[in-house]
């Protein structure tokens, strides 16, 4: 299973006070970076987990997820694979 850091926009949510289109328009996307395990990735999502629970015994074939981020595919600005230590 692949480690990555994914560099990517996340979206931008006003709601603590009225705001007018125009400072909407200037609102800078936020850039997010996430590291972790890249569980899937197609054209429309990208599934990376950074907590993960290996199968124990022969006979618990399922590991387990957790803290997934389910990122937009074109949202992802760069992505990389690192070294696992």
């Amino acid at each position: 299973m692949k480690i990555v850091k994914a560099k990517w926009l996340d979206a931008a949510t006003r709601n603590d006070v009225a705001v007018d289109i125009r400072e909407a328009m200037d609102e800078p996307l936020v850039v997010a970076e996430t590291i972790g395990y890249l569980l899937f990735k197609d054209k429309e999502r990208t599934i990376i987990s950074s907590f993960i629970f290996p199968a124990q015994k022969e006979i618990d074939r399922i590991t387990g997820y957790k803290t997934i981020h389910i990122i937009p595919t074109g949202a992802i600005i760069k992505i990389k694979e690192l070294k696992e230590v």
